[in-house]
């Protein structure tokens, strides 16, 4: 994935616009089709294993991509941090993503943006 820059932005600014507008607004951006199949594939992880390892796999490749992208905007934090952070973004990720097909959940994704933002200025201290 190309690293992009926004000029004239600070760099939680640009962060903002990389990763949580697009992670934490999932009702803008997700298909509630989509949404559907991706639970389908966890409840039926269950019960076969070879599903849990790749619904695994992808779930712990999809947390270090947010690292990755944490860490070439942050990179005087440690590791223990920077998965935090993006653990957090990413929970809050699968939080809205699973409530997608509610609709009109604009307050919860107005707050988990915030707080996606709190998460992220943590890292600039």
């Amino acid at each position: 994935m190309p690293h992009l820059r926004f000029p004239g932005r600070s760099r939680i600014e640009r962060l903002w616009r990389k990763s949580t507008e697009v992670l934490v607004d999932i009702g803008q951006y997700a298909d509630p089709r989509s949404v559907s199949v991706s639970g389908a594939l966890i409840t039926a992880a269950n019960d076969r294993p070879e599903l849990a390892r790749r619904m695994h796999a992808w779930t712990f490749d999809f947390n270090d991509r947010i690292k990755r992208e944490l860490a070439s905007e942050f990179p005087d934090n440690d590791d223990m941090t920077l998965n935090a952070v993006a653990t957090g973004i990413a929970g809050m990720f699968f939080n809205s993503d699973a409530l997608v097909s509610l609709g009109g959940m604009k307050q919860l994704h107005d707050a988990s943006k915030q707080a996606a933002l709190l998460l992220v200025s943590v890292l600039e201290e």
